[in-house]
């Protein structure tokens, strides 16, 4: 067993030498871990800094994914979703393992990804990578109840796909359950790929 993994394409900061256990296997030590400099320089190249562009990646995106967690169980469930430029609202039926977690725990993790495109290293296996948008936050997540409320959601979600509808008809609405998310941090990212540097 390995207390790592070795990556020939990263520049690594290692405390320690590689050691055989009793078996004669080379063993990584515990502490090894990305250059903590050079990751955090990655990290600012690569962040989107003004909300109305974290804003355009999300109303690029069909699909939003919420991580969510239980008794330190983790589920994580694909779903299609509204935004306010505030919230993110979702609907689901009454019942549902989701529903389950959203009620034995409000904390939530949600992630948006769009232009996701593979960028071949012409040869160079270490030289691959992907270019791409990212939207990951976190937040709360509480069921709407009020009729009104449940409208402007139900109305946020259809205008992600297919153009705003206003007026719903109140057994549709009863139909479903909504949920909204209140968004406590969000932090936007953008990988052009190495074409674009």
């Amino acid at each position: 067993m390995f207390g790592g993994t070795i990556s020939t394409c990263s520049t690594w900061s290692v405390s320690g030498l590689l050691r055989a256990d009793c078996s004669g296997v080379l063993r990584l030590p515990d502490l090894f871990l990305p250059n903590k400099e050079e990751d955090d320089m990655r990290k600012r190249e690569k962040q989107v800094k003004s909300r109305a562009e974290v804003d355009a990646i999300i109303a690029g995106c069909k699909v939003c994914r919420v991580a969510l967690a239980v008794d330190n169980s983790p589920y994580l469930v694909p779903l299609s979703f509204g935004y306010d430029g505030e919230s993110i609202y979702l609907h689901t039926a009454h019942k549902g393992k989701k529903i389950d977690y959203f009620e034995a725990n409000n904390r939530v993790c949600f992630e948006f990804e769009r232009n996701v495109r593979f960028v071949d290293g012409e040869g160079d296996a270490c030289g691959a990578t992907f270019s791409f948008e990212s939207v990951i936050g976190y937040g709360t997540i509480g069921e709407v109840v009020d009729f009104d409320q449940k409208s402007h959601a139900l109305s946020q979600i259809t205008c992600q796909y297919s153009g705003p509808q206003t007026v719903f008809d109140s057994k549709e609405v009863a139909k479903v359950r909504v949920w909204k998310i209140s968004i406590e941090s969000v932090e936007g990212k953008r990988s052009p790929g190495p074409s674009a540097s």
